[in-house]
């Protein structure tokens, strides 16, 4: 079942992210909703759940963005194996955990992202926004899986 809520997660985000975050984008930049799921479900669920969730979400959004096919995939994957690991390590029921995870998990997808696809004149102003963007919807795609975890929770026989 959980499987199932992270799917309806993601494609809530992609369409959200795609549709309506468009117009309140500064300079074309909008929050990067995956990336932030993807860093939750590999600090919560391990290195194995972060990179396959990495893979897929990040070439969906390939995928539908009709750039270079697997350069998000490849990120993000990295990104939710590296989380996976910290994730055994670091108290991952902080917020504050997850804050920080997502600020340093942007500047390696903006810095990357950029270096595949040549450093525009503007690449620091991008990292800057999509960093707030990012650091903003933190609280609230952590809240939205808690309250899903709350929920969905197998119970154990008393």
């Amino acid at each position: 079942m959980y499987i199932v809520f992270t799917c309806i997660v993601f494609l809530g985000a992609m369409v959200f992210q795609t549709s309506l975050l468009r117009y309140v984008s500064i300079g074309g930049v909008r929050p990067d909703l995956v990336l932030i799921i993807v860093v939750y479900l590999g600090l919560v669920r391990g290195p194995d759940a972060g990179s396959f969730s990495g893979f897929v979400f990040g070439l969906f959004e390939d995928a539908y963005s009709g750039g270079l096919l697997g350069a998000n995939a490849l990120i993000k994957t990295m990104l939710g194996f590296a989380c996976g690991l910290l994730g055994k390590r670091l108290y991952t029921q902080s917020l504050l955990t997850h804050i920080l995870c997502v600020g340093i998990g942007t500047v390696a997808n903006v810095a990357i992202l950029s270096s595949i696809h040549g450093f525009a004149p503007e690449w620091r102003t991008i990292l800057i926004y999509e960093m707030l963007y990012n650091l903003l919807c933190c609280p609230v795609i952590v809240a939205i899986y808690r309250y899903g975890e709350r929920y969905l929770k197998p119970k154990t026989p008393s």
